[in-house]
C-alpha cells in the first residue's frame, strides 16, 4: 500500500504527516502508521529544529545558585583569593559545590564538573584526582585552614550570629595529621588509654 501525505491543523498551524496504510493480521483490518514530517510551509514540510541549532549538550546550573549566592554574600571567594594562589581558589570552590550538591570520590569530580555550567566558563580547570589530592594535602599540612577561619571570623564579626561546626571524629589512628589527643566526647572504646579527636 502506498504512503500519502496528510495535513493536520493544530492551534491554527498546519503540520504534515506521512500516512502509511498496512494490514493488521491480528485484527484483520487495514490500519495506518503516522510519521511527523514537519510544519507545512507552502506545501513543504519544515521541522521546527531546522530553523535553529540543536543544543550540543545540557549543563547543570540551577542547583548551584544558592551556593553561589552564599559564597558571594559571605565573601568566601575573596577570602580564598587573599590567602591562597588564585589558581587554587576555583578547585576548592568546586569541591565545596560538589560536596553540598552531589558528594562523590575525587576520581569522579572531573567528569561531574564537565556536566556543569562552570565547565563552560572555566574549561581549563585541572580537577584530576591527583591534583585534588595534592591540593587537599597542602591545605591539611599548611596553615591555610587557620588563615581562612581567622579571616572569615573577622569578616563575620559584624553579624549578630556566627555558627561554628564542632563535629568531632574519634579515632585511634596514628597517621591522620588532623587528629590530636583530646577528650573522647563520643565515649567510644578506642585503643587502651588513648582517644583522639579532630581539631574542630
Amino acid at each position: 500500500m502506498k504512503s500519502f501525505t496528510r495535513v493536520k491543523k493544530i492551534n491554527g498551524q498546519e503540520y504534515l504527516y506521512e500516512i502509511t496504510p498496512y494490514y493488521d493480521k491480528e485484527k484483520k483490518q487495514i490500519r495506518q502508521k503516522s510519521k511527523y514530517l514537519g510544519k507545512n510551509v507552502n506545501g513543504v514540510p519544515v521541522k521546527v529544529r531546522s530553523h535553529g541549532k540543536t543544543p550540543e549538550k545540557v549543563l547543570s546550573y540551577g542547583e548551584f545558585l544558592p551556593f553561589q549566592k552564599i559564597v558571594g554574600q559571605l565573601g568566601i571567594d575573596k577570602i580564598l583569593k587573599d590567602i591562597m594562589p588564585e589558581k587554587q581558589v576555583w578547585p576548592i570552590l568546586t569541591l565545596a559545590m560538589n560536596y553540598v550538591t552531589r558528594p562523590m570520590a575525587l576520581t569522579h569530580i572531573q567528569s561531574w564538573y564537565g556536566g556543569t555550567v562552570f565547565a563552560h566558563d572555566r574549561p581549563d580547570l585541572h580537577l584530576s584526582s591527583q591534583n585534588l589530592s595534592r591540593l587537599l594535602c597542602q591545605i591539611g599540612e599548611g596553615s591555610t585552614n587557620h588563615a581562612f577561619s581567622r579571616a572569615f571570623i573577622r569578616q563575620a564579626s559584624t553579624s549578630s550570629t556566627l555558627v561554628y561546626d564542632i563535629t568531632s571524629l574519634s579515632s585511634y589512628s596514628q597517621e591522620v595529621n588532623l587528629l590530636e589527643y583530646g577528650y573522647n566526647r563520643d565515649g567510644l572504646d578506642l585503643s587502651p588509654g588513648q582517644s583522639l579527636s579532630d581539631r574542630g
